[in-house]
């Protein structure tokens, strides 16, 4: 993003000797500075859920799952050990599949565990199920799928951002076209910055993705 807005300093440098308005290039670095910002809120919030296995939510719930196990295998229960691998495969489909159904399954599970434990097995569980609970409210905020939480507002950053580019390519390439006559050199070192933008901007989005 930041050398999209050098590049863009420097267009609007150009533009000034024309005495072309830059009202166009402002919106764009507002746009393009909303992406931003909105960019950084789901990666602060992916990292927050965990990279790894071993990060996050995601490490602090594999944890508990794996010290709630240990002590019941110790002691031979594996009834309630059992439910635990229940409890498990529910947390795993919901990062596969993202829907709401498995935290409903895995809230069941926990109260059917809850009265069979004490102690730290009991403590185990609450860690675990207060770190899954977190993690499904994480991922609501970045958006379950691609049309809601965050991930939809940074679709519509995208397209805004988009719309925005185009227009201000057809606004620069026809005022520029009036001021050929003034200096070439300048005209085409326009354009030149313009393309590149656009190419910026295209490998941005794929580096994102």
């Amino acid at each position: 993003v930041q050398a999209l807005l050098q590049d863009l300093t420097k267009l609007r440098s150009e533009l000034a000797d024309f005495d072309i308005n830059t009202q166009g290039i402002g919106q764009f670095e507002q746009l393009l500075q909303n992406y931003s910002t909105d960019f950084n809120k789901i990666s602060e919030l992916r990292v927050q859920a965990g990279l790894t296995e071993n990060d996050g939510l995601v490490g602090e719930m594999r944890t508990a799952a794996r010290q709630l196990e240990k002590l019941l295998l110790n002691k031979g229960e594996l009834a309630q050990a059992n439910l635990v691998l229940q409890l498990r495969r529910h947390e795993k489909d919901f990062q596969l599949r993202m829907t709401l159904k498995e935290q409903q399954l895995f809230a069941t599970k926990v109260a059917q565990l809850t009265p069979m434990l004490s102690g730290d097995e009991l403590a185990a569980l609450q860690q675990y199920n207060r770190a899954f609970n977190r993690l499904v409210e994480v991922f609501q905020h970045i958006g379950l799928h691609q049309d809601d939480g965050m991930m939809d507002v940074m679709r519509a950053s995208i397209h805004a951002t988009e719309q925005q580019m185009l227009a201000l390519k057809q606004q620069v390439d026809a005022e520029l076209a009036q001021a050929l006559s003034h200096s070439q050199t300048v005209s085409v070192s326009c354009f030149v910055l313009l393309v590149l933008l656009l190419v910026k901007w295209q490998e941005f989005l794929c580096q994102s993705s």
